[in-house]
């Protein structure tokens, strides 16, 4: 069977200030395309349309599980404009997967799955970790604004940056980052980082390009990996 890769992709790669950016769109999709002879499950986050939707209604009185409920609507919408993308010959799910139950079943139909969110109070690094324990992946790779992780704020100075790290280091760095609430973006929380450990699922960081999503692939990547 297929080798089975596990994407996180940050819903800000796919969309911008209009909606989905089609030219990232179609330059991910060809990367999908150039690797087939892998399987690939690919979660994609809300980005802008999510932040915008969230920090509109975040002073109405309205829960954080709600807030996080219209957080989820918007990445499977994102997942769903995506997947449109996708030529036939890639062998796509035809549906949005919404439960871990469904992508056991999709990821063994299809080459190329595609969901959003799945709960409340789990970001797309976490969902993405989960999926990856309930269809048998080993490897995920987290496409974000940042290619490493680092000890701090990488706007700061002196911040530090790392080419690999432990499953431990990663979860002492993710604990650092707080409770996460809804809309805001983490470099990878500590559920993922919890069950990435766990299970032992090996997590390489890249940034947005494509380049740097196919040398992730094959492990040549400029980021930060974790094992």
């Amino acid at each position: 069977m297929d080798k089975i890769i596990c994407v996180s992709l940050g819903g800000s790669g796919v969309t911008n200030s209009s909606g989905i950016d089609k030219k990232s769109v179609k330059k991910f999709i060809k990367v999908l395309e150039r690797n087939k002879k892998y399987r690939f499950v690919v979660v994609v986050g809300g980005g802008k349309p999510a932040r915008m939707y969230i920090d509109s209604l975040r002073h109405s009185g309205l829960s954080n599980q709600f807030l996080d409920s219209v957080g989820i609507l918007v990445t499977r919408l994102n997942a769903f404009a995506v997947k449109e993308f996708a030529p036939k010959s890639l062998k796509v799910y035809p549906k949005i997967v919404e439960t871990l139950k469904e992508a056991k079943v999709a990821r063994k139909k299809s080459r190329v799955v595609f969901m959003g969110g799945l709960h409340p109070g789990i970001t797309t690094d976490g969902v993405t970790a989960l999926v990856c324990e309930a269809v048998g992946s080993k490897l995920l790779i987290n496409l974000s604004s940042e290619a490493y992780v680092y000890d701090r704020n990488p706007t700061l100075p002196g911040a530090k940056r790392f080419e690999k790290l432990s499953y431990d280091q990663l979860l002492a760095l993710a604990r650092k980052y707080g409770r996460p609430q809804p809309g805001l973006n983490f470099i990878f929380d500590i559920t993922a980082s919890k069950i990435v450990k766990k299970s032992k699922i090996e997590v390489r960081f890249a940034g947005y390009s494509p380049e740097s999503f196919a040398k992730a692939i094959t492990g040549d990547h400029k980021g930060t990996t974790v094992r």
